[in-house]
């Protein structure tokens, strides 16, 4: 029995795709072959590599409006993309504004009224 190495693919359609050069070996003779697959699976490093992005990207939801291309530009779809997602941003970003035009969250708060200090904050936020 004589032994052959050689990389293949597994189509979508549950095929091995074999490699051309492995058939010229092959063809010509009838013979019975026996495949043995082996599934190259990552190590315990790259699992919890893995695991790890996993866990930042649902903690951390960001989506980043596209960029236009180099030389080119962005489709309808994607400036009706950008759009809705500048609308959503807008909400959180006017209270922010808020704050910094009263300098309230910059400033030391010397004022012993109680519960004031919050609710100078809550104001100038516009919450």
């Amino acid at each position: 029995m004589k032994a052959h190495e050689f990389t293949g693919e597994i189509t979508t359609d549950g095929q091995l795709k074999v490699p051309e050069a492995a058939l010229s070996q092959l063809s010509g003779r009838h013979q019975s072959v026996r495949v043995i697959v082996l599934v190259q699976e990552p190590s315990e490093a790259e699992e919890e590599e893995q695991g790890k992005r996993k866990k930042i990207t649902r903690a951390l939801s960001v989506e980043l409006p596209h960029k236009k291309p180099r030389g080119g530009q962005l489709s309808d779809e994607q400036k009706a993309d950008n759009q809705a997602l500048a609308s959503e941003r807008v909400v959180c970003e006017h209270p922010f504004a808020g704050l910094k035009r009263y300098g309230i969250a910059h400033q030391v708060y010397r004022n012993r009224k109680a519960r004031f200090d919050e609710r100078s904050m809550v104001t100038a936020a516009g919450l």
